[in-house]
């Protein structure tokens, strides 16, 4: 058989299908995002997954397994006390502080982790120092348990980085969160202060 090279024409058929391929792929994962973004949020003010299931004319199981702990998608919650922030070690007043399952961020962290991840770049304020998460970087967001290679974006406080690391204290650590999570609890913290 002989060799008679690339069809040039082909080719540029097969390029432009691939990347209208990818742009679609990026443009359902966002979708997916934002519509498990919005269940999340519907959970969280309240409705049960049994409403947002047949609301939404989904298996209770399907709901269920966008909200629930053991699928790394734990809804967040304003604390109802005071506690210690995950990210900069600093106590944080009750409404001001989002929790996960396995960590709390406070506002000014959050507000710290939306800049980082919006303009990927690193930046710190008085109480800790965050920088983006490299493309192909290791780790899961401590809210939702998401690896960095399913999320869009992640912020985090490298090992040693964090203000609370250099008094002494561990929290801050190796802290991670998904542009997600920052989403959402960017929102919990606007909704506590306008209904206050």
């Amino acid at each position: 058989m002989v060799d008679k090279g690339l069809d040039e024409e082909l080719l540029t058929a097969a390029l432009r299908a691939r990347d209208r391929m990818v742009k679609l792929q990026r443009q359902t994962d966002q979708a997916r995002v934002v519509y498990q973004h919005a269940i999340r949020l519907l959970h969280f003010h309240g409705s049960s997954m049994r409403e947002i299931a047949d609301g939404l004319g989904l298996s209770y199981q399907r709901v269920h397994q966008m909200i629930d702990l053991s699928a790394g998608k734990g809804p967040l919650k304003r604390r109802a006390a005071a506690c210690t922030c995950s990210f900069c070690a600093a106590p944080g007043d009750a409404g001001q502080v989002i929790a996960g399952p396995w960590a709390q961020i406070c506002s000014g962290c959050v507000g710290l982790a939306q800049e980082v991840i919006s303009d990927s770049v690193p930046r710190a304020n008085a109480a800790t120092f965050m920088t983006p998460v490299a493309p192909g970087g290791k780790g899961r967001c401590v809210f939702c348990g998401r690896k960095r290679a399913g999320a869009r974006r992640m912020a985090w406080v490298p090992g040693g980085q964090s203000h609370a690391a250099h008094r002494g204290r561990r929290a801050g650590a190796r802290a991670r969160i998904c542009a997600e999570c920052v989403c959402l609890a960017a929102e919990m913290l606007a909704e506590g202060t306008n209904g206050a």
